[in-house]
C-alpha cells in the first residue's frame, strides 16, 4: 500500500510533458536523437507524458504512410511499442479542441487542448508553428534538443 502511494506521489511530480506527433515519428525512426532520448526519459520514470487518443490516432496515421514505411521498415514495429507505452503509461486527456487563433495550422489545437487539459509543464515540438510561439498560456514551448539540454537527457 505505501509503494503505490508513493509510485503515484512520485508521479504526480514528475514533469508533465506532450509531445507533439513529429517528435514521436522522430524517436521511432532515429533511436539516438533528442526525441529518442526524451521517449526513453519518459520510460525511465523521469517525465510523464501527456497525449489524448487523438494524437495517438495521428501518430499511427502518421507512420503507416507509404514513404515512412518504405523508407524505414522496423518504423512500424517501434511504432506499435510506442503506441503500446502511451495507451498504458501515459495521462490521456479528452483532447477537446478549442479555437486558437494565433496558429497558422489548426491540427496544432490537439496539442495545445492537450497541454491545458493536462496541466503540462512542457509542450515539445518540431513543427515551427508552434515553437516560433515560445510558450502558450504559460506553457513552454521547447524544441526536443532545447528539452533534451534543459534535462540533460
Amino acid at each position: 500500500m505505501l509503494i503505490a502511494w508513493f509510485t503515484k506521489f512520485a508521479r504526480r511530480n514528475l514533469p508533465r510533458v506532450v509531445i507533439d506527433t513529429n517528435v514521436l515519428v522522430s524517436a521511432s525512426i532515429v533511436t539516438l536523437s533528442p526525441s529518442a532520448r526524451i521517449f526513453q526519459a519518459a520510460r525511465n520514470g523521469q517525465i510523464m507524458l501527456l497525449t489524448s487518443r487523438y494524437l495517438i490516432e495521428e501518430y499511427q496515421t502518421t507512420i503507416r504512410r507509404p514513404h515512412i514505411t518504405k523508407k524505414y521498415a522496423q518504423v512500424a514495429e517501434r511504432g506499435d511499442a510506442l503506441v503500446d507505452f502511451l495507451v498504458t503509461s501515459a495521462v490521456i486527456t479528452p483532447g477537446i479542441k478549442k479555437p486558437v487563433s494565433a496558429l497558422r495550422d489548426p491540427k496544432d489545437v490537439a496539442i495545445l487542448a492537450c497541454a491545458v487539459e493536462g496541466d503540462a509543464d512542457y509542450i515539445v515540438s518540431g513543427d515551427r508553428d508552434l515553437t516560433v510561439l515560445k510558450s502558450f498560456q504559460r506553457i513552454p514551448i521547447l524544441t526536443p534538443a532545447e528539452f533534451a539540454r534543459r534535462f540533460k537527457l
